[in-house]
């Protein structure tokens, strides 16, 4: 029988459930060295996955569903999945990629037949490659606190008590006394898709809190105004997603331009520890690692620090 090729596509509005014609042999798609899974009372599904260009593609994630049946594995290096030992009925195949528009479709399977191969045609999200760019910045609070301390990083207080007769050293010692702080000047380029930004510190050498908080807004702010914030122990990790307000947005601008910014600002301190009112570090060395995905969004749990490698 000759194939017909019939593209499944999830537009953003909502997942097509184009039917997808079976192919046989001329789908290209070799499976004589695969068990076919077929028997007197069971059956087999035979797919292979390919972009526009009917290039097999790779680690999609295949779900199939049915009558008691559900079971999801990914396509080979030759696009190919099969699925066996299956009762007889209809059976729903959902097909999901990071570069690719989600597809669905159906197949009927029948017991003890050699099944033809399903061929599936995915659409791909962007038109451009995708790619990452990755930054680190590494620093060090030599004395740190969060507010509710009164001058705690202040060693000499005589200086202090001197009256008016001591500027500018009391101006330097009253700056210094409001604690050490970082900060790190960023950017992200158009179609920057998400944006993944990573702190991991030591203990300190001194003090009473573990934890750190981390926010990320732009240079020219208020100071209540943050795109994303995150607080606690080591590690901490802070996701900001293209069109979405970050978690612990305040003041009147959520999101990162679709356009890109120039200006990213990533603010370090210390933090008090759950249950805490105050905070204080002292000798805390930190590392912030910044990574930008464009043209595609990585799997919600990546994690550089974590170790997992980057998805394209």
């Amino acid at each position: 029988m000759r194939g017909v090729l019939v593209v499944a596509v999830l537009v953003l509005a909502g997942c097509s459930s184009a039917p997808v014609e079976p192919t046989g042999s001329s789908s290209g798609a070799d499976f004589s060295g695969l068990d076919n899974g077929v028997s007197e009372t069971t059956g087999a599904i035979h797919g292979v996955v390919v972009d526009p260009a009917i290039v097999p593609v790779a680690g999609v994630t295949v779900l199939a569903h049915g009558a008691s049946f559900n079971r999801s594995l990914q396509s080979d290096a030759l696009g190919r999945f099969v699925f066996t030992g299956l009762t007889p009925g209809t059976y729903f195949l959902v097909l999901t990629h990071l570069l690719y528009h989600k597809a669905q479709t159906s197949v009927e399977v029948k017991a003890g037949v050699e099944p033809q191969v399903t061929r599936i045609a995915l659409d791909p999200v962007f038109t451009q490659k995708p790619f990452h760019d990755q930054h680190k910045f590494t620093g060090y609070l030599f004395c740190g606190y969060s507010a509710g301390l009164t001058s705690p990083c202040v060693f000499d207080y005589t200086q202090l008590a001197c009256g008016g007769g001591c500027d500018p050293t009391l101006h330097d010692i009253l700056i210094h006394a409001q604690g050490d702080t970082r900060y790190f000047i960023t950017a992200v380029g158009p179609n920057w898709q998400t944006e993944i930004t990573e702190l991991s510190f030591d203990p300190p050498q001194a003090g009473i809190s573990k934890s750190m908080t981390m926010s990320y807004s732009y240079f020219k702010r208020t100071s209540t105004e943050y795109m994303g914030s995150v607080n606690g122990a080591s590690p901490l990790l802070l996701r900001l997603e293209l069109g979405v307000d970050g978690p612990g947005a305040a003041g009147p601008r959520h999101q990162i331009n679709a356009s890109g910014n120039d200006d990213l600002y990533i603010f370090l301190n210390v933090h008090a520890d759950s249950g805490g009112f105050v905070g204080l570090a002292v000798q805390q060395k930190f590392e912030v690692v910044e990574t930008t995905f464009y043209n595609a969004k990585p799997p919600a749990d990546w994690s550089f620090v974590k170790g997992d490698k980057f998805p394209f």
